[in-house]
């Protein structure tokens, strides 16, 4: 009877220390920025757009809009929280 106790007890520690291994977050792999930067007639960048309007559609609220340098003759329409629009020094 004693032996079978034992058995159940560790049966019971290894599941107990499973558990907590799994419940522990992780940082080894981070995700993606949670406010990610959106480039505006930026050509070193692979991912720029062409138009406020378009950077402002596709950003989430508080994310950076960077613009580069050009000319931009548009009616911007931002409904956005903590949006940050900012010129990117050439």
């Amino acid at each position: 009877m004693r032996c079978q106790s034992k058995r159940y007890i560790s049966v019971f520690g290894l599941v107990a220390f499973t558990v907590a291994v799994f419940a522990l977050p992780t940082s080894a792999q981070p995700g993606p920025p949670v406010h990610p930067t959106v480039y505006v007639n930026c050509s070193l960048h692979p991912n720029t757009l062409h138009t406020l309007q378009e950077a402002v559609n596709s950003a989430g609220a508080g994310s950076m809009i960077e613009v580069c340098a050009g000319n931009f003759t548009e009616n911007v329409s931002v409904a956005l929280a903590g949006l940050q629009i900012v010129a990117r020094k050439p």
